[in-house]
């Protein structure tokens, strides 16, 4: 797969304007294909934010996912009680 399928320059649609992301670049949705816009953008940028920062948290610099996108986790992070 080459950057250009999964990144595109950022968008100046009045969506992405409202969201505040006309300088981020843009990412494919990974189920439909399709460019996401706005706070769909947003919120995907958050999540990846989210997860490399509980990364770090927990001593991993590198990290690889496979994620099924229908899974449901728990707040649980291995190794803990519970």
């Amino acid at each position: 797969m080459r950057v250009e399928d999964i990144l595109a320059p950022p968008c100046q649609c009045p969506e992405c304007r409202q969201a505040g992301m006309t300088t981020t670049e843009r990412r494919r949705d990974p189920q439909t294909g399709e460019w996401l816009h706005g706070f769909r953008l947003q919120r995907w940028i958050d999540a990846r934010d989210g997860f490399f920062a509980r990364a770090r948290q927990y001593g991993k610099t590198q990290v690889a996912v496979l994620v099924d996108p229908d899974a449901r986790f728990n707040e649980r992070v291995p190794g803990e009680e519970g």
